[in-house]
């Protein structure tokens, strides 16, 4: 009985930390579950559940077991992957503390793709590509070296493309995210669609029931085309563009600018994306095997493209081109998964919970976020072995 009761106890703490609630929620799990087995008129039930040890502390400290058992994990498979990746991105939580979040992506021989939380490192100071640097280092240091490191993805801050992510020898790009997001800044012609939606909004948005209902008896009162307020129609006109070719060609410009790293591995996506139609002079290491390659039948045939076209290679016959595929399908394309983690941050880290450590943050957030599963028999036999 004391070994179920351990095994629920580190059940409902996986549960509290997947489902964002504080530690606290423990004992107030523990009385709802006493309250159905009471309403079903099971003693024993009620025996075995008030055995179960769900204090605060109780929960925090399997939470922060539950993480550990994760990061080994974590470690683990990046010793034995091929290639991996990392993506960076820099937020401010609520209680104005600077949080580095660093994800990795991995793949292994089999062409098996995991992206997982490598660490969250809290700012406190300043926010220079230094600090970034450290931080990055320091993660380095629990979790391996960046030898197998494919690139590195940020979101295009001054401080994240400094020649400190040089040092790390691997490639080094924006976000395609965010890259589309700052060239879209330097259109000036947005002051139209501002007035529309405001228009909109004054009759219809939020609790206007009153103005929808009185727009709509002024329309019927004109005679007009429509009884309402239209939201989308299709343009039958013909429009001269000439007027916006300045702001087309700027916007060109900008393009050009924030997406001229992507230049550097243009040859390298063609090639990845389909082998079989590539240009056999793109990369001289790769010649003989798609030479080969381009003259089988049976792989001209084939209809996969990207990862899953080179998965089909056999290992022994197109090593070269199997290790170029491993080492695109772990790039990362955008900070997508940084940027969906801080919003589970702001959950987790909420007004009143403004003084969680950050070990208890990072537990919390990796076992909110992570993929690997847990196997909680696993957890406690591993836990006592290190305990003995």
């Amino acid at each position: 009985m004391k070994k179920s009761s351990l095994i629920a106890s580190f059940h409902v703490s996986l549960i509290i930390a997947r489902e964002l609630k504080t530690s606290y929620d423990g004992s107030f799990a523990k009385k709802c579950a006493i309250a159905i087995a009471n309403a079903f008129e099971n003693t024993t039930a009620i025996k075995q559940i008030e055995s179960v040890s769900l204090p605060r502390s109780t929960v925090s400290r399997r939470i922060s077991v539950l993480n550990n058992f994760v990061e080994r994990k974590i470690k683990q498979e990046i010793d034995d992957c091929r290639y991996f990746s990392i993506c960076l991105d820099e937020s401010v939580d609520r209680s104005d503390t600077s949080q580095l979040l660093i994800y990795i992506r991995y793949v292994n021989d089999n062409f098996a793709v995991s992206e997982e939380l490598l660490d969250l490192k809290p700012l406190y100071r300043t926010t220079k590509g230094i600090d970034d640097f450290n931080a990055v280092q320091n993660s380095n240091k629990k979790f391996g070296d960046f030898k197998k490191c494919s690139d590195v993805i940020t979101d295009g801050a001054k401080a994240m493309v400094g020649s400190f992510m040089c040092y790390l020898g691997c490639l080094a790009y924006h976000c395609i995210i965010h890259q589309e997001a700052l060239c879209g800044r330097f259109l000036k012609s947005c002051e139209t669609m501002e007035f529309v939606t405001k228009a909109v909004n004054l009759i219809q948005g939020g609790n206007r029931s009153l103005t929808h209902r009185k727009f709509r008896h002024f329309l019927t009162e004109m005679n007009a085309a429509y009884p309402d307020l239209l939201l989308h129609c299709e343009i039958r006109d013909k429009i001269s563009f000439t007027r916006y070719t300045e702001s087309i060609n700027t916007l060109i410009r900008k393009f050009d600018k924030y997406f001229a790293n992507f230049d550097k591995i243009k040859s390298d996506i063609a090639l990845f994306v389909n082998p079989r139609t590539a240009n056999t002079e793109q990369k001289v290491e790769l010649q003989i095997e798609l030479c080969m390659l381009q003259a089988d039948p049976f792989f001209t045939a084939k209809t996969e493209t990207c990862e899953y076209f080179y998965q089909l290679l056999p290992a022994d016959k197109y090593p070269r081109l199997r290790n170029f595929g491993l080492k695109m399908t772990s790039m990362f394309s955008s900070t997508y998964l940084c940027e969906s983690a801080f919003s589970t941050l702001n959950i987790i880290k909420s007004n009143y919970r403004t003084t969680l450590s950050d070990a208890t943050l990072l537990s919390v957030l990796r076992l909110a976020r992570t993929e690997i599963p847990i196997d909680i028999n696993e957890v406690i036999l591993i836990e006592d072995e290190l305990q003995a």
